[in-house]
């Protein structure tokens, strides 16, 4: 006797409408945290990694529950070469 319902798998989640592109861009705008970076997916969440933007370079690390989420901080996208660069350089200097 089984003890659980089988139900389906969700599908998969869907890409982002222009509606929800134009409100992250809304959104982006009134942020006042603005990351030079990239979005790291963890699988169980986001994390958005950087330099904040106009200021200190201060390397930060953003955990965001959702995709949404993270682009909202996410100003500009940092090539994955640099990021590789700069990440391993925060991480030598941090120790």
């Amino acid at each position: 006797m089984k003890a659980f319902r089988s139900q389906p798998l969700p599908s998969a989640s869907q890409q982002p409408s222009s509606a929800t592109s134009f409100w992250t861009a809304q959104q982006r705008e009134n942020s006042n945290v603005k990351v030079w970076g990239r979005i790291q997916d963890t699988g169980a969440n986001y994390v958005v990694e950087g330099y904040v933007e106009g200021g200190d370079l201060e390397w930060v690390r953003i955990p965001c529950k959702r995709l949404l989420d993270a682009q909202l901080y996410l100003e500009t996208v940092m090539s994955k070469k640099d990021f590789e660069w700069m990440k391993a350089l925060e991480d030598f200097m941090g120790e």
